[in-house]
């Protein structure tokens, strides 16, 4: 019986870290502006990270995701924010419509 605990506890560890892994956003320093997509599901990350503005777009199978963040530019990310979820980027702030010479 002292087995059987102790499988179910270990077990039970070993699905609740596994279950952290899904739908994480993509690591960046505390403060950088960066553009992000996961090719797996087709979310969208970017912007200035920790100081804002920052945008998010969540596909359908996000929640079921362990993201494969991959850097785009800033031009990229609004293009497929457009196709993927219909942005209307014309009621944006500035920062939206400043091209940026980083990624």
């Amino acid at each position: 019986m002292r087995y059987i605990v102790i499988i179910l506890v270990v077990a039970a560890f070993t699905l609740m870290g596994c279950a952290t892994r899904y739908d994480r956003p993509p690591k960046t320093k505390m403060i950088n502006m960066g553009f992000y997509t996961c090719p797996k599901c087709g979310n969208l990350s970017g912007g200035i990270f920790g100081k804002g503005p920052t945008r998010h777009y969540r596909s359908d199978t996000a929640a079921r995701c362990i993201h494969d963040w991959q850097s785009i530019t800033k031009a990229e990310f609004q293009r497929q924010a457009t196709d993927r979820f219909s942005v209307d980027w014309s009621g944006e702030t500035y920062f939206w419509f400043v091209e940026s010479e980083t990624r």
